[in-house]
Order: structure tokens, then C-alpha cells, then sequence
């Protein structure tokens, strides 16, 4: 019933039943998981500027759910929804430049994205602490402090 009720919510333009929607699309609530349907509700709002549309678009692309598995796209969506302080998605955007997935692979630039979930109340900020160079944290450091996400 809820998922029936926010998909006609979301036909009529209702920007918040957008995203519930676009969740039990993915997890398969309230019918089959429709992962294509899930991306057009979230494309919607990434395009809206909303930073958890944008996260779910990174995640699409990143996964190839619903979209053709494309790191490059997921690492831009990724970022503008970091941008606007969304925890998972600086973690994600470390985990790229870790793998190299959609860019080079890049420790420090990693360290930074995980500094910037810390700052943001994830548990994980140490994650690369062990694996680099006191100079390399301190070049995380900063490139951190620079990039610190729009209020």
C-alpha cells in the first residue's frame, strides 16, 4: 500500500515521496525490485540539487543498478552529494580512489574522503591511517580541510 501511494504521489511531482519511493524500488518493498524505476525517481532529484538523490545515483552507476556501470558517473554524483555533507558518499568516493574506479588510484586523496566522513560522524576516519606516511596523513589532512562541504 505505501509503495502504491508514493508512486502517486511522486507522478503528481511530490518531491518527498520521491526518495521512499525510489527506496523500496531497490529493496523490493511493496513489489518486485524495479532498480530502472528506482533511477528515474532519484534522477529526478539529483537533479533537483537533493544530495540523497545524488548518492543514489552514485550508487546506480557504481553498481550498474537500473544504469550501465559507469565509475566516472558515479564518482560525479558521488561527489555533489558530498559536497552537501552526506556521510556514505565520502566514504564511497574513498573507496574509488582506493580501487581506482573511475579515477587513479590515490591514497591520500582516499585518506581525504574518509577524514571528511569522520568529520561527518562516520566511525571509519582511521581507515587509511596505518597505510600511510605521517607526511601522507598530513597531505590528507589538508586537502581535507580545503574541501570541507558547503553548509
Amino acid at each position: 500500500t505505501a509503495r502504491r501511494l508514493y508512486q502517486g504521489m511522486a507522478d503528481r511531482g511530490n518531491n518527498t515521496a520521491m526518495l521512499p519511493l525510489a527506496v523500496m524500488c531497490v529493496k523490493g518493498q511493496g513489489g518486485p525490485v524495479d532498480n530502472e524505476a528506482a533511477v528515474k525517481w532519484f534522477r529526478v532529484l539529483a537533479e533537483k540539487g537533493d544530495r540523497e538523490g545524488q548518492y543514489g545515483m552514485g550508487l546506480a552507476y557504481d553498481n550498474g543498478s537500473g544504469v550501465k556501470q559507469d565509475y566516472a558517473e558515479a564518482l560525479g554524483w558521488y561527489r555533489k552529494s558530498a559536497q552537501q555533507g552526506t556521510p556514505a558518499a565520502c566514504v564511497n568516493l574513498g573507496v574509488m580512489y582506493v580501487n581506482g574506479h573511475g579515477v587513479a588510484a590515490d591514497r591520500i586523496e582516499a585518506q581525504k574522503w574518509f577524514i571528511l566522513a569522520g568529520a561527518m560522524g562516520q566511525k571509519n576516519r582511521a581507515m587509511m591511517d596505518a597505510a600511510l606516511t605521517e607526511d601522507e596523513n598530513a597531505q590528507a589532512r589538508k586537502r581535507a580541510d580545503e574541501s570541507r562541504p558547503r553548509k
